[in-house]
């Protein structure tokens, strides 16, 4: 046996049809506003997820995550990664930085840069369109992190003879 729809049962069908309807373009609003958020770069793991940091000595490591006081240093240390790959890069532009500064310092000697004495720092920078590194100063502004001030002669035997680590350090890739 068949059921006779009234006029009055399309009618709330309708009406159920239009609530379902606004509800899914409410629901597909969300969801085009969520797309259109900016990702975040910085990825903290779910529980059980693997992550990759890289260990004091250089190594790379595969860890679980647990939420625990060890992965939350890690995390906050920013040595965490989804891939063996970005955690070899993240070391090697540390290990760099580190090469970089030392022979910096080991050159300079006495050298401090002292603000407040205005003498001349010098930070280097590379021209794309010449693909060439060179260095500039600045006697009272800050252009770079205070660890790559330097003198002249250091930063013209840093740029002539460390260029790789130059390109790991400011992201240089042609």
């Amino acid at each position: 046996m068949t059921k006779q729809f009234t006029k009055g049962d399309l009618e709330m069908n309708k009406q159920q049809l239009q609530q379902d309807i606004d509800a899914l373009r409410g629901k597909l609003s969300e969801m085009e506003a969520k797309l259109k958020e900016p990702e975040s770069k910085l990825w903290k793991p779910a529980i059980g997820d693997k992550y990759y940091f890289s260990r004091g000595d250089g190594s790379i490591d595969l860890f679980g995550w647990g939420d625990d006081t060890f992965d939350i240093k890690v995390l906050s240390m920013g040595n965490i990664f989804r891939t063996r790959e970005e955690a070899e890069q993240a070391r090697d532009k540390r290990l760099a930085f580190v090469r970089v500064t030392n022979k910096l310092r080991e050159i300079e000697g006495d050298w401090v840069a002292d603000f407040e004495g205005r003498n001349m720092k010098f930070f280097p920078y590379y021209r794309h369109d010449c693909k060439k590194w060179r260095s500039n100063f600045t006697v009272d502004s800050v252009f770079t992190l205070p660890e790559l001030y330097s003198t002249e002669e250091a930063w013209q035997w840093v740029i002539a003879n460390m260029e790789d680590d130059l390109k790991l350090i400011y992201g240089v890739t042609k």
